[in-house]
């Protein structure tokens, strides 16, 4: 057994410690899981004895977790300068929280909260799930790359300059940042997109969930004075068990109160939701989906022009940004033995998530308009939205969101589940294609 910092130190002992020193805190279950070790009672059971070790060596603490009597380990202030030593961290160093780069923090600041135990196990849990997907990097040729860091990196103040005399103080604590990057095939960097994570135990009111989004507007206002990039989303993450009834209560709320505070970024930042056990392909599906989506049009339009009864426009992409609509919404426009015509309107919606329905909403205030400007639109006499997926389709948002579209007919919706290639009727039941008009 080695000999590290005047300590006797096995590899198995010395990868808790460092799986602790990043999450700050984990029940034995999520240590098992975090090692990558498999998920049996063996394996809880065999960790406990470097567990105890390390705790007679006055590197661990723990606590117990209410109102279980499950225990929750973490670093004593001992292990956390001991691992400080042992990992270089520089003094006085901030760190990115991306990989290695650590801070120098204080103890006070490594050691998890005594209260909201039950908000925190969920954070760590959702780390999991971050680092589950870490590991597919290596599957798949380096062409992504995922990475996380929890609120000590990105809690931030800032000063909102309304006018020379009025300036707003503003603090926003999210707490993780789930960052993407994408490679091509050189392994160039493409893009990066950010998202901030709240992990959500359900229990804040609409009052709460209010002054957090509050937050969240005048930290885009923010970020957008400073010409900086703003987050691809806000995901929410709850655990199964404590929604398993009233998920669609919970995300009614939430995108009630998004649409009172973030409306305005609603076709530039997605509200998602999602419960631990779909956060891995949650994931999964922003990466690909730049590269996905192009492929699923083109199999939409391949399959309308393989029905002998369609005349118009396969797959349209509308863009008028000389007119004021700086979107990009692809369509298939129908034409019927009359000359009247129907527009199907594709948007994305993968379970809890509100870019698709703003992006529908944004472009049909939009189409109103040009409908009364332009014959050649004036022709479309109603309009269906196609709701494509890859996982699972997401419940619409109020039908008051859509009050402004007297030709949306959300009655007739059509939904595709990409991966599968099935087209379904709004209740769900299968269909051969698009309802094309006679």
């Amino acid at each position: 057994m080695p000999v590290i910092l005047n300590k006797q130190i096995s590899n198995r002992e010395l990868s808790i410690l460092r799986f602790l020193y990043r999450v700050r805190g984990a029940t034995n279950l999520q240590i098992v899981r975090g090692l990558g070790l498999k998920n049996t009672v063996t394996s809880e059971k065999n960790m406990f004895k470097p567990l105890n070790k390390l705790i007679k060596e006055n590197l661990l603490d723990y606590q117990f977790v209410k109102p279980s009597d499950r225990k929750f380990f973490f670093l004593s202030e001992e292990g956390f300068e001991f691992m400080k030593r042992y990992l270089d961290v520089k003094p006085f160093h901030k760190g990115s929280g991306y990989g290695d780069d650590f801070g120098d923090f204080p103890y006070k600041l490594q050691k998890p909260p005594a209260i909201q135990a039950k908000h925190y196990l969920l954070q760590v849990d959702s780390i999991i799930e971050i680092e589950s997907v870490k590991k597919l990097e290596l599957l798949l040729s380096g062409h992504f790359k995922v990475d996380w860091r929890d609120n000590r990196y990105i809690s931030t103040r800032f000063d909102l300059k309304i006018t020379d005399k009025k300036v707003i103080h503003g603090e926003l604590k999210p707490d993780m940042e789930l960052t993407i990057s994408l490679y091509n095939e050189e392994g160039v960097l493409k893009d990066t997109y950010y998202y901030l994570i709240e992990v959500d135990t359900g229990t804040e009111r609409k009052v709460k969930l209010l002054n957090k989004l509050e937050s969240y507007k005048l930290y885009f206002e923010y970020l957008q004075a400073e010409n900086r990039n703003l987050p691809k989303g806000i995901l929410f993450v709850g655990d199964k068990k404590e929604h398993q009834f009233g998920l669609d209560s919970r995300w009614a709320s939430l995108t009630e109160v998004f649409g009172e505070t973030l409306a305005s970024y609603g076709m530039k930042v997605n509200l998602y939701y999602e419960t631990m056990d779909n956060l891995q392909k949650m994931i999964k599906r922003e990466i690909s989906f730049s590269s996905e989506t192009p492929k699923v049009l083109q199999e939409i339009s391949k399959h309308v022009l393989s029905n002998p009864s369609f005349s118009g426009n396969s797959m349209f992409y509308f863009t008028n940004k000389s007119a004021g609509y700086d979107g990009f919404m692809p369509s298939t426009i129908a034409e019927s033995s009359n000359g009247s015509r129907i527009m199907y309107c594709y948007v994305r919606v993968d379970g809890y998530e509100t870019l698709g329905w703003y992006e529908l909403s944004n472009f049909l205030k939009f189409f109103e308009t040009e409908r009364t400007l332009n014959e050649h639109y004036g022709r479309i006499k109603k309009i269906i939205p196609v709701v494509y997926y890859f996982n699972k389709p997401g419940p619409m948002l109020h039908p008051d969101f859509f009050k402004h579209s007297p030709h949306l007919q959300l009655n007739e919706m059509i939904y595709y589940d990409c991966s599968n290639k099935c087209w379904y009727t709004t209740n769900m039941e299968k269909a051969n294609g698009l309802p094309l008009p006679r």
